[in-house]
């Protein structure tokens, strides 16, 4: 299972971010494990910023996408579409909770 996070990370400690299409990194896991982050291409988009970033993380293969909101009716609709799970948190919540819940105790 392929996991994206929205999320801020300041000094080595990622939370999720506040807002789901402005979020300025997205990181992905892997059986609890980081195997990529990268700045989200949409933040300066103008419009469908959420829609859009959903459609990349699906090309990128992403199976739950866990963010502070279901974003737009854009976002929700293209997740629907492409059976991706959208998980919401509180912004602010360390991602390391977050992976911890979703699978299980971690290492």
């Amino acid at each position: 299972m392929k996991v994206a996070v929205t999320c801020e990370c300041i000094k080595g400690k990622c939370t999720v971010s506040h807002h789901f299409g402005l979020a300025p990194l997205i990181c992905i896991y892997e059986n609890g494990k980081e195997v990529e982050r990268f700045l989200n291409p949409y933040i300066k988009a103008e419009r469908r910023r959420g829609r859009s970033l959903v459609e990349y993380l699906i090309r990128k293969g992403v199976n739950v996408i866990v963010a502070p909101e279901a974003g737009g009716p854009g976002v929700t609709e293209a997740a629907l579409t492409y059976g991706v799970k959208i998980i919401t948190k509180a912004p602010g919540t360390p991602v390391e909770e977050v992976l911890k819940e979703i699978f299980g105790a971690l290492p």
